[in-house]
């Protein structure tokens, strides 16, 4: 059993060498890869010259996971003004968009999961308590700090494992991850629970972090007056999938007026927006002078982080990633009631089965798309009913940070 686990540690050890040089190789002609790379390597130094004592580390993988931490990062801040606390990602989506003014004292790049980066980073930071989100196990970092003596918790942990399915990445490296932490707090009550017994069903912290967004006073002259008296149709971090249901929906019903904010804003998406959309009217929102807008029945967001604040100005949100890696954030949309609808790809997001189950999210497909679109429209006693329910299932979710901060701090 000694000799398989060394074999193991050394095949982790292998691949991650041979990942990282692979990776160092195409940097250079990958924009997000050499982000990466530079941004370890920085990092590495940063952890070598460090004089600071962080009292709490978090640990996400990226944007998504971050929204996640800041109500308990908030809630710790206002508990104790003084402490001192410390960000790391993965990902440099998650890195070089994650706000941490007033709340987060240094943000790094986590290095590569070797023993000795493992061990350098954790001595460095000396933090006595580490939250790590969600998953993103590097065993090695987690191994480090349960010897150096800090208390790990796991937050808004979703891991679905098949109890019949015994295989060596669960043997081997996600069962001695989910060791090292002291508890882990789930998102949801699992139907099978196999978790350690230090196990604690919590909620999603997203809730809470969702509806503090949504309570925060907001307005745009432009959206507002484009969406003023018309029935709007918001597409949220969308693909060519998302924007061709949109496409024919104008065609379809000459009544809807559309908002796209793509996944990606980069020169290439925004035109190829603009030219599948001109026979409609399309303004892009960085460009409408005056905050008035010519004819037009499409408003495009060619900026980042407008996007959680203005769904308030739609009626219906179709959100995108259903037909590609896995389906975004649709909780910002559920924080003003909207229904939403996305396509099937959605095991990344159990929130989405929840508002399925109650009936304010809706899974569609390209027969469907239209049909459920004026259906939802034709009914404001419909629309009025999806935006109470939905206000229901946020004030039944939050809470989750007062319950880990209490069982973490030891304050219940």
């Amino acid at each position: 059993m000694k000799s398989t686990s060394t074999l193991i540690d050394f095949l982790y050890s292998l691949i991650l060498y041979i990942l990282y040089g692979i990776a160092s190789l195409i940097a250079p002609f990958h924009k997000k890869l050499n982000k990466l790379i530079q941004g370890q390597r920085s990092s590495k130094k940063w952890i070598q010259n460090n004089n600071t004592n962080f009292d709490y580390w978090f640990h996400c993988a990226s944007l998504g996971e971050y929204e996640m931490i800041v109500p308990l990062a908030k809630k710790i801040k206002t508990h104790q003004p003084g402490s001192k606390l410390v960000l790391s990602f993965f990902s440099p989506s998650g890195f070089e968009y994650a706000q941490i003014k007033n709340l987060f004292d240094h943000k790094f790049y986590l290095p590569l999961d070797t023993k000795k980066n493992a061990r350098k980073t954790v001595q460095s930071l000396q933090s006595k308590k580490i939250f790590w989100v969600k998953y993103d196990f590097w065993k090695r970092h987690l191994k480090a700090a349960k010897v150096y003596g800090a208390d790990i918790y796991l937050i808004n942990a979703n891991i679905i494992w098949d109890q019949t399915k015994y295989t060596v990445y669960k043997k081997y490296f996600l069962f001695p991850s989910l060791s090292y932490f002291d508890k882990i707090f789930q998102l949801y009550q699992q139907k099978n629970p196999w978790f350690p017994s230090k196990t604690i069903t919590t909620g999603d912290t997203k809730f809470d972090r969702t509806k503090s967004l949504a309570l925060k006073k907001f307005s745009h002259e432009v959206v507002e007056n484009f969406a003023k008296g018309n029935k709007i149709i918001i597409g949220g971090s969308t693909y060519e999938r998302e924007e061709n249901l949109l496409y024919n929906l104008l065609k379809k019903d000459k009544n809807v007026k559309v908002i796209i904010a793509p996944h990606q804003i980069n020169p290439k998406r925004i035109e190829f927006i603009l030219n599948k959309f001109s026979a409609f009217g399309i303004e892009k929102l960085s460009s409408v002078p005056n905050s008035k807008l010519r004819y037009t029945r499409v408003l495009l967001i060619d900026s980042i982080g407008l996007l959680s604040n203005i769904y308030r100005y739609a009626s219906i949100a179709i959100v995108g990633g259903g037909w590609a890696k896995g389906l975004h954030n649709i909780l910002e949309a559920a924080a003003f009631g909207l229904p939403i609808l996305f396509g099937p790809n959605r095991k990344k997001q159990p929130e989405a089965q929840l508002l399925m189950d109650r009936k304010t999210a809706f899974e569609i497909n390209e027969e469907s798309f239209i049909s459920t679109v004026q259906n939802l429209f034709s009914s404001d006693k419909k629309l009025h009913e999806i935006k109470e329910t939905s206000k229901q299932i946020f004030e039944e979710q939050c809470g989750s940070v007062d319950k880990i901060f209490a069982l973490t701090f030891n304050t219940s």
